[in-house]
């Protein structure tokens, strides 16, 4: 059995801990798994709501052995990573800009020792736009000898910014599972939610970039319909809260902020009509529309990036940054929701760990 080396997150540290930890599962079926992981990931400063999933440890896998030494601020550990990666192809997940010092220097020694290097880019365009962050990106992925990325958008924008578009790999993000949930109306019950409400989504990271506004404003024209809003902020939640004063509709939404656990947003996914994701800007793959997806549940995305390959409907897909529209595909959503729902679960069977994970093995054998 092939041996690759990986370089990510896994529990207990935040990253993309969820998403590697599915990946391997799944890849460690066809081949063992050197993992390089974090000890200390970033400063606790440059991440709201701290670097650790609270109560997580670290999974137990078969064929994975787990190495989770890097620190942000021992080079030594970098060092030590790119002389000891086992595997012939070292496979490095690619997301945020701050860790490219540390991959540089480990994917270049390991580089030198001889390793072919995969590199899955999250964030195509990152969302930070200021020089040091497309400076680090530039600099990272052109260590790499091939790449993945997670839609045919994403590969058009990769290639318009960097200028490779041999040895790109189009994998999405791959859907786990869903466990069975109780009926809706129990976890509504739960939350204080009559189970006549229109119930309104949005989570995950409360980012600018993500268009919490842009969604807030839409209430203004959707007046039966309720708003959570589950996750960490970013910054302060303080001008959402403004901006929803000035428009009168803070009575109708509901707030579950800071660090959610897998248990409750599940609930709160179920107990939802419909999941919105009004996206200003964005050129990556969104692990929490997938996980959407997970719920076959329907949802509202943005015409941007991987977004609209989401949904197959184009009813449901709105122009970025138009409350107007935002509110005509809510509206549709909710009108066909049982249409919706169901399509979101044709496309979920077909991104099943199990189907997406031999094509990252496809990428190693090449």
């Amino acid at each position: 059995m092939k041996t690759i080396t990986m370089i990510s997150t896994l529990p207990p540290v935040k990253g993309i801990s969820p998403y590697t930890q599915e990946l391997c599962t799944e890849l460690a079926k066809h081949v063992k798994i050197d993992f390089i992981g974090f000890k200390q990931i970033y400063p606790e400063f440059l991440y709201p709501g701290g670097t650790r999933i609270p109560g997580a440890k670290a999974p137990r896998i078969k064929n994975l052995t787990n190495r989770s030494f890097l620190t942000w601020y021992n080079p030594f550990t970098w060092i030590w990573a790119g002389m000891t990666s086992k595997g012939d192809v070292v496979h490095a997940q690619w997301w945020a800009w701050p860790l490219a010092p540390m991959y540089c220097t480990i994917l270049a020694i390991a580089k030198l020792r001889g390793k072919k290097i995969v590199m899955t880019v999250h964030n195509v365009r990152m969302h930070e736009t200021h020089i040091l962050a497309r400076a680090a990106n530039w600099l990272v992925i052109r260590v790499a000898d091939s790449y993945i990325v997670h839609s045919a958008a994403n590969k058009t924008a990769f290639s318009e910014d960097t200028g490779i578009s041999s040895n790109v790999a189009v994998v999405p993000l791959g859907i786990e599972p869903l466990r069975l949930l109780p009926r809706r109306v129990d976890y509504r019950a739960k939350y204080g939610i009559s189970s006549s409400d229109k119930v309104l989504l949005f989570y995950g990271n409360i980012r600018d970039y993500k268009g919490l506004d842009v969604l807030i404003k839409s209430l203004k024209k959707l007046p039966e319909y309720k708003l959570l809003v589950a996750g960490q902020c970013w910054g302060g939640f303080d001008s959402y809260r403004d901006l929803a004063n000035r428009y009168k509709v803070n009575e109708r939404i509901i707030t579950h902020l800071g660090y959610q656990s897998n248990k409750k947003m599940a609930e709160l996914i179920h107990l939802a009509d419909v999941a919105v994701f009004p996206y200003k800007f964005f050129d990556a793959a969104s692990a929490a529309a997938t996980t959407a997806l997970q719920h076959r549940k329907a949802i509202v995305v943005t015409n941007l990036g991987s977004m609209s390959e989401l949904v197959s409907d184009s009813n449901a897909i709105a122009k970025p940054n138009s409350a107007k529209d935002l509110a005509r595909a809510i509206l549709y959503a909710y009108s066909n929701k049982q249409k919706l729902e169901n399509e979101s679960g044709e496309l979920s069977a077909s991104l099943q760990w199990s189907i997406i994970a031999p094509r990252v093995v496809e990428v190693y054998n090449a």
